[in-house]
């Protein structure tokens, strides 16, 4: 009886591990560089995540590192894999220097060394400028895996 019940706890516990991956990705697959909203106080504005797959992901820890590695040249998901990165591996709060140009109504703001672009909701950042950062955040990573 005794051995039954330590076979048990272990094939559950290995159920729960291999889930996570396929839900992992499937979270990175929808995430949003338009998921990072302005927040802002007296000391300037500061930036959030909306509820979604980012603040999901978020919460679940350095281990969504590498799925998210994967999707720092996209475009589309890039700024907010960044800014998720950011917020796992750096300080609680992330160095944001904002400048808003008002004739053009966009909010520039720089993260982590990466400059984003807002103009009416929609985040943007380069393409070159993501690449960059994809490949220092595969050597700041490769540091922390291999001590």
């Amino acid at each position: 009886m005794r051995t039954l019940l330590y076979i048990i706890p272990f094939p559950l516990s290995c159920l729960n591990s291999h889930g996570q991956i396929p839900r992992t990705d499937s979270l990175t697959k929808q995430l949003n560089n338009n998921e990072i909203k302005p927040d802002g106080n007296f000391f300037g504005p500061t930036f959030y995540l909306s509820n979604g797959p980012g603040t999901e992901l978020l919460k679940t820890g350095r281990s969504v590192s590498e799925s998210l590695l994967a999707v720092l040249n996209d475009s589309a998901r890039g700024g907010v894999a960044h800014y998720i990165l950011t917020s796992l591996w750096k300080d609680s709060i992330p160095w944001v220097s904002p400048v808003y140009i008002e004739r053009e109504d966009i909010l520039i703001f720089t993260l982590n060394e990466l400059v984003f672009f807002m103009k009416s909701g929609n985040v943007f950042a380069n393409r070159s400028d993501l690449e960059l950062k994809a490949l220092k955040w595969k050597i700041f990573l490769g540091n922390k895996n291999n001590p």
